[in-house]
């Protein structure tokens, strides 16, 4: 009777145990795109089932599709009121628009403020004309040149973010200034990364990895149990020079090496120093790692432009790592202690 009384309580604890096996096994889907911000993304998910997974991951690219109208400035579509839109009716009228555009540009401001002008979205006129330089280099090498620096000044005049007018409550925005242009490419797709770790994590998604060109979100850790490796890519093409374990967090890197075009043996990179209104050129790349990829997106520019003592103090206030790396490969980490995270940290 013994006998029998423990075959079948050992026969009961492992059908609970294939059961327990059988609830947490997770599925996974992986699928690519380039109909987003203008690069390539990719987004792992493991959810219970596999078409749970699969709906996951289109919902998410479906969102993304819609950010990307609202955030475009160069292109307009049917129904939709985006930044172009605002643009386009600078010095004119208020545009009402999506919450979520309202949301990024609110963001794009504090950004201004937190970082002492280093990203600044009202900018687009500057960075325009970098932009048409560097399209028409592209396009062909013969016609690299570089802007005309009466321009880049003229341009810099009508740069004032006070010209932008937010109503959070109406969702209207207006620029006051008919020649200032906003541009949210230091922020738009950190944004966009933490809106779709907030959709995945709504629908059950505890597993997933996002990559936004760069910009990466992860939500939890791996099936298995082991952290989301990311890696940080060489400026020189030569391979992968860091490795980052990241558990529901975000790594975002800035670079001279992604959107550049050359000249006279010269690289010439997209992210513009407001001061010279030229390319940065202290780093050849900076990665952040936060909590949130939005953050992530405006410090590792806001750090590529600022020299290291200002850029480590911003770093201490947000409370964030980072790892510089420099033209001669040298690498550079650095990891604010508990001492500074405690003195003027900019709440979340």
């Amino acid at each position: 009777m013994k006998n029998n009384l423990l075959r079948v309580i050992a026969a009961a604890a492992f059908a609970a145990v294939i059961l327990g096996l059988f609830l947490t096994r997770t599925y996974k889907y992986e699928t690519s795109f380039y109909d987003v911000f203008d690069t390539y993304s990719t987004i792992t998910v493991y959810a219970r089932s596999r078409a749970e997974a699969e709906s996951a991951a289109e919902s998410v690219h479906t969102e993304l599709v819609r950010l990307n109208m609202l955030f475009d400035k160069y292109n307009s579509y049917d129904g939709v009121n985006n930044l172009k839109t605002v643009n386009d009716n600078a010095g004119i009228s208020p545009v009402t628009v999506d919450p979520s555009l309202v949301s990024l540009l609110q963001f794009s401001c504090e950004a201004y403020n937190n970082t002492c002008g280093a990203v600044n979205p009202a900018m687009g006129g500057v960075f325009e004309i970098w932009h048409d330089c560097r399209e028409a280099a592209l396009s062909s090498p013969e016609n690299a040149a570089l802007p005309d620096m009466d321009a880049l000044k003229k341009a810099a005049v009508h740069s004032d973010i006070s010209s932008l007018s937010i109503n959070t409550a109406a969702n209207t925005v207006y620029i006051g200034d008919k020649d200032v242009s906003l541009d949210v490419g230091a922020v738009a797709k950190g944004f966009a990364a933490d809106r779709a770790g907030e959709l995945l994590r709504d629908m059950g998604i505890r597993s997933a990895m996002l990559n936004l060109g760069g910009n990466v979100l992860t939500i939890g850790k791996k099936p298995d149990g082991s952290c989301w490796n990311i890696g940080i890519q060489d400026p020189k093409g030569e391979g992968t020079d860091i490795v980052v374990h990241s558990e529901d967090g975000s790594v975002v890197t800035s670079g001279d090496y992604q959107r550049y075009f050359e000249l006279d043996g010269v690289r010439y990179n997209h992210i513009i120093d407001g001061k010279t209104l030229m390319p940065a050129v202290r780093y050849a790349s900076v990665s952040v790692m936060s909590d949130r990829s939005a953050e992530a997106d405006m410090l590792s520019t806001a750090l590529f432009i600022l020299p290291e003592d200002e850029g480590n103090k911003l770093a201490d206030k947000y409370g964030v790592h980072i790892w510089r790396i420099y033209h001669d490969g040298t690498i550079d980490e650095y990891d604010p202690s508990p001492e500074e995270l405690q003195q003027g940290r900019i709440n979340k």
